[in-house]
């Protein structure tokens, strides 16, 4: 199939779908980003009508938690707006901190609750659809007990078949609606498939592939063969740096397109699924299977109702309505559309995850697309290593190498925070304290309680802590007061101060003189 009859096809299918869906669209609120007369960036929301994202349940909690989805485009976000805020003074880095964990702790507690109402209001519906099964069998059963005469259980009947052939058919014409909107979305993402992997996929991933190949082969063009010569080696160090940094980038882009086309397909699958599920049938043809079905029902009945010392029958009976039914209907088509569906929803907000997910690693590649040219000069880490190489410097101009011992802190903090041969600790203590305000006092005590973890981590370092209690007593009072208590046990022995003793001395490590080349000032 040529690519211009690819487009056609895609024109007519959307075509369709715009005639068949114009009555299935609600109302929406879409966010977007607009420029006004003075160049600045503003959201503004609209009210459109678009199609259905997601298709609830039942219950009020459900269609309140779905009211979500009827909100599109570029939505404000507080956290985005928190993630945004850039302060330099300690106040305000202090305050974006202290928002971020309440809004964390609000969302989190926000979440916590919708799943618990939902959770609960499922149980609710399924207890009472229970509940009405089992008091309409009963007043059946009550019913055809008592009509004794043909005319009781003709007036029965034809108000049963009355009820059933309005629901039948008006369940059947809604049916058939939905039936043509599914299938218009299924020949609309057919369409669209074909025209992406044609014009999108296939030539990307082509490209990909000769772009790589093509980057790997310049590569070991460029290498210079030479061990001996520092230069050459350097420089084929750069240059397997940027052929590593090509080829994370171009192989980004085949997942991308990978990722895309593995949600393309899934989707593709799942409408199949809806539309073969949603096919209503011949209604010329629901007649005679409501007549048989009623039938079954009726005879069943009949010899239940005769038959009333018979407890092997009504325990089947019972079984019947408690365990088979419920099991029918849950694999019934209505039931196995609703769970296409609801897997709809689940592919959709996968696919928007994901996405955000290739965008931020796109984000960190593109921010390291240059990173490995910048090079760091080495400089000396104190100043006493600073002043014994100008020393050096100045009595001998040929020392190239100069010998320095210093402590490296974070291999000091390796050291330690892996020893096995810690002192144990009992750290016990009460602050009792008061500002001479109320509110100062208040607001001291949370920020003074955040300094739990932080003095654990700290001691963690050092001792194997086996009881940490630090507590803060504020008082008050109109007057300002300090009381500090300590009670703390360190348990220790002479292997374990001469081991920690020994990885200190470890941790100094020597340095020597870094004299740097042309390249690390000029690049290349």
């Amino acid at each position: 199939m040529s690519l211009q009859r690819k487009e056609n096809n895609l024109r007519k299918a959307q075509a369709h779908f715009d005639k068949v869906s114009r009555r299935s669209k609600q109302f929406q609120i879409d966010f977007r980003r607009e420029a006004n007369s003075r160049g600045r960036f503003h959201t503004r929301a609209y009210i459109v009508r678009d199609e259905k994202t997601h298709h609830g349940g039942r219950g009020i909690v459900h269609k309140f938690a779905n009211a979500k989805y009827r909100i599109q485009g570029d939505k404000p976000s507080v956290t985005r707006t928190i993630k945004s805020w850039q302060p330099k003074t300690f106040k305000g880095k202090l305050f974006k901190a202290n928002a971020r964990a309440i809004n964390f702790a609000v969302h989190d507690v926000t979440q916590t609750a919708v799943d618990t109402g939902l959770a609960a209001e499922t149980g609710g519906i399924k207890t009472a659809g229970t509940a009405q099964r089992e008091v309409r069998n009963k007043l059946k059963q009550k019913y055809t007990r008592e009509a004794v005469d043909d005319y009781h259980r003709g007036v029965f009947l034809v108000g049963r078949t009355a009820v059933d052939a309005v629901k039948g058919t008006h369940n059947h014409l809604k049916t058939k609606k939905q039936y043509k909107l599914e299938k218009a979305k299924l020949q609309l993402k057919k369409a669209d498939n074909k025209i992406y992997k044609a014009k999108t996929q296939k030539p990307k991933m082509a490209a990909t592939k000769a772009d790589l190949k093509k980057a790997k082969a310049e590569y070991k063009a460029r290498i210079v063969k030479d061990k001996g010569n520092t230069l050459c080696k350097a420089m084929n160090k750069r240059r397997l740096q940027a052929y590593k940094q090509t080829k994370r980038e171009l192989k980004f882009e085949s997942k991308q397109l990978k990722t895309e086309q593995q949600f393309r397909v899934k989707e593709l699958r799942n409408q199949k699924k809806i539309t073969r599920n949603s096919r209503p049938g011949l209604l010329a043809l629901k007649p005679a299977s409501y007549s048989v079905k009623r039938m079954k029902a009726s005879a069943w009945q009949k010899a239940v109702n005769e038959d009333q010392d018979n407890d092997v029958l009504h325990a089947i009976d019972s079984a019947k309505r408690r365990i088979a039914e419920p099991v029918k209907d849950k694999i019934s088509k209505p039931q196995r559309l609703q769970r296409e569906e609801k897997k709809r929803d689940r592919l959709s907000d996968e696919k928007s995850k994901s996405n955000k997910k290739l965008n931020r690693q796109e984000n960190k590649l593109n921010e390291n697309h240059d990173k490995y040219k910048q090079r760091k000069k080495r400089k000396p880490k104190n100043k006493k290593t600073k002043k014994t190489i100008e020393n050096n410097d100045d009595n001998d101009s040929s020392n190239k190498k100069v010998k320095s011992k210093e402590i490296s802190l974070k291999k000091l903090y390796n050291n330690l925070i892996h020893n096995k041969f810690k002192p144990t600790l009992n750290f016990n203590s009460t602050t009792i304290y008061s500002l001479g305000d109320a509110a100062n006092t208040a607001i001291a005590f949370g920020l003074l309680y955040n300094l739990n973890p932080l003095l654990l981590n700290i001691f963690s370092i050092i001792f194997k802590v086996k009881k940490y209690k630090n507590d803060f007593k504020p008082v008050f009072k109109d007057k300002i007061l300090f009381e500090l208590t300590l009670n703390s046990i360190i348990t220790f022995n002479l292997a374990k101060i001469i081991y920690i003793c020994f990885i200190i001395l470890k941790s100094f490590n020597k340095n020597r003189r870094w004299i740097p080349l042309y390249w690390d000032y000029y690049g290349w």
